[in-house]
């Protein structure tokens, strides 16, 4: 049917790879649910370059979700799944608490 509207043929023909797609997305969707509470999401950290100075000017976090069965995930891959169903406000707390235990950590090695 989302097809056939989308299409706006007002019909769609039957692909059986489409069917195993959907099956994969709804799979992915229930763990999308989960990955916080298992613990499956990683930040990766990106120096950010002062040209000029040539010396570290910040870093960016980078998201990524160690999925139990399907490996390491680009945030391409679910962020639009979980701004779609809301679940992106629990993700975007959890990069924020890590990236800030993670800055603590960096200022207090720095500082000893």
């Amino acid at each position: 049917m989302y097809d056939a509207k989308r299409s706006g043929a007002g019909h769609a023909v039957f692909d059986a790879a489409q069917e195993r797609e959907l099956a994969h997305r709804l799979a992915l969707l229930v763990d999308l649910r989960h990955c916080v509470a298992r613990d499956e999401l990683v930040l990766h950290y990106q120096p950010k370059i002062d040209l000029a100075t040539r010396r570290i000017s910040g870093v960016e976090a980078l998201v990524r979700w160690r999925h139990p069965k399907q490996g390491l995930l680009s945030p391409i891959s679910f962020l639009p799944e979980a701004e779609r169903i809301q679940l992106i406000e629990p993700i975007t707390r959890w990069v924020l608490n890590q990236a800030l235990r993670q800055q603590r950590i960096w200022r207090d090695g720095a500082s000893t």
